[in-house]
């Protein structure tokens, strides 16, 4: 086998390996959602639940940063309309 192919297996299996761990990564951010969703359902009421101020009450649950893309899922999470 030739160095060439040798070096072309070697980065895919390099970047199969960063791309699991993405993905890992992901599913991890997504369970934590998951369950400050729930947290916000037991204790909050949804009526009180708006697009402005999901961040603040999102942060009382969890220590992550609640970007654009976080509030997105935790708004479809809880069933809120935009």
């Amino acid at each position: 086998m030739g160095i060439n192919r040798q070096g072309q297996r070697q980065t895919m299996r390099d970047l199969r390996k960063t791309s699991k761990k993405h993905i890992k990564e992901f599913y991890s951010i997504l369970h934590e959602l998951d369950d400050v969703a729930v947290k916000i359902k037991n204790d909050v009421d949804l009526k009180d639940v708006t697009k402005d101020n999901i961040k603040d009450i999102a942060s009382v649950y969890t220590d992550r940063t609640i970007g654009k893309y976080e509030t997105t899922i935790l708004l479809s999470k809880l069933n809120i309309d935009d």
